[in-house]
């Protein structure tokens, strides 16, 4: 019949997904794909960078600095160690504790840094349990305040806010 899609559910056919869930046709999608490899390869020839490719698994990664928590456990372990000396007269499990309080907020500073990751068809940031994954259908709305972005997700009711500190790490 004229107007019915090829399967009864109207998702069989698969491409890319633009704005407001619009999706491209395979055969767009394919024939921007071949014109972005054309390009970049005329690029190269010209000493240019590439410009981005159309692949599903490119993802631009913003990388902040945590330094709230770290701070608080270097401040635990300096007044562990300033208050409790007289209690456990130096003893060695003493200091132990002391120095791995403090290395662990030297830790999470340096390493355990919070990101953003932002591809095609998904948001990923770090939260304390791992990495949490966001489907663009998951968001309900995202707002622009002075300092900080605010993603509202629909399921929850929760926010997420990401601070502008992030700088901008490429991926992929």
């Amino acid at each position: 019949m004229f107007g019915k899609p090829a399967c009864s559910t109207g998702t069989c056919r698969k491409g890319a997904v633009l704005g407001d869930g619009i999706r491209m046709s395979r055969k767009w999608e394919r024939m921007v794909r071949k014109n972005t490899n054309v390009l970049n390869k005329q690029r190269k020839k010209l000493g240019q960078k590439p410009i981005s490719s159309a692949s599903s698994d490119e993802t631009i990664r913003f990388v902040g600095r945590s330094w709230f928590f770290p701070l608080l456990l270097v401040v635990f372990s300096l007044l562990f160690l300033l208050t409790t000396y007289d209690l456990y007269n130096g003893d060695l499990v003493y200091w132990v504790t002391g120095a791995l309080y403090f290395l662990l907020g030297v830790f999470w500073y340096f390493v355990r840094r919070p990101f953003l990751g932002i591809g095609r068809n998904q948001l990923t940031t770090r939260r304390w349990n791992g990495d949490q994954t966001i489907r663009p259908d998951e968001i309900d709305q995202i707002s622009l305040v002075p300092g900080a972005i605010i993603i509202q997700l629909k399921a929850k009711k929760t926010k997420m806010g990401v601070q502008p500190v992030y700088a901008a790490v490429q991926s992929g």
